[in-house]
């Protein structure tokens, strides 16, 4: 871009944009940041216009975004028999059983599960309203810590092989799949994150939980190409 009006005329909209949040990509933007660091303190005659100093980034208005669940199933009960495994979960939810009936939460605070070709609602039973941490507010964390860590013992989702991830492009009925092949033992149906939840989340400092949103539109991968070099 080489017309100085159109730059100032740039310039101008984001100076009355007082804050921009990342989306999605926030583990390449943070490797971006390393790589970045890294060249710094390898270059004596550093200037900050290499090209290590930059990267790609699309901006997009909050209500041009879409943002959708993520999904999980996993492949174990810890040792559980499907009774006990409600069990325990009751102690943390009220569980609203469907029958065969499939079932996706309609707001926040429910979680739909798929067990033993069953649709259960689970409605969560108490939330630390007073939390400072809107990362605990957030439904995909009760889910990670009442179920995942307390009762299934996994606590590293994101590299947990026991874990899957489904996007919330994908039909629900891929859930009931997968348990029903026996490959997995239980899916969990999220209601997607709101943008103002993802915003407080930042806004606070905090990190948003592995795998919690589905961020569209997606750039296509390859339209540029860009030399480090």
């Amino acid at each position: 871009m080489s017309s100085p009006e159109t730059c100032d005329r740039i310039v101008g909209y984001f100076k009355k944009t007082p804050f921009l949040y990342i989306a999605d990509g926030h583990h390449r933007v943070a490797s971006s940041v390393l790589l970045a660091r890294s060249k710094r303190e390898q270059n004596n005659a550093h200037t900050g216009k290499e090209p290590y100093n930059f990267f790609m980034a699309a901006f997009f208005a909050d209500k041009q975004l879409s943002i959708l669940n993520f999904n999980r199933t996993c492949s174990t009960l810890n040792g559980l028999s499907s009774d006990a495994f409600l069990s325990r979960v009751s102690n943390y939810f009220d569980i609203y059983p469907k029958g065969h009936e499939q079932v996706q939460p309609a707001s926040a605070n429910e979680i739909s599960m798929y067990l033993d070709k069953n649709w259960y609602m689970l409605k969560i039973k108490a939330r630390n309203s007073a939390s400072a941490n809107p990362v605990e507010l957030l439904d995909v964390s009760v889910l990670s810590e009442k179920i995942f860590a307390s009762i299934l013992n996994i606590t590293d989702l994101r590299n947990d092989r026991r874990v899957t991830f489904v996007p919330g492009t994908r039909d629900v009925s891929q859930l009931t799949k997968a348990v029903d092949s026996g490959k997995m033992k239980v899916a969990f149906c999220l209601h997607p994150i709101s943008f103002g939840e993802l915003k407080d989340v930042a806004d606070s400092g905090g990190i948003m939980p592995p795998k919690s949103t589905w961020i569209e539109p997606k750039l296509e991968n390859g339209l540029l190409i860009y030399s480090l070099s």
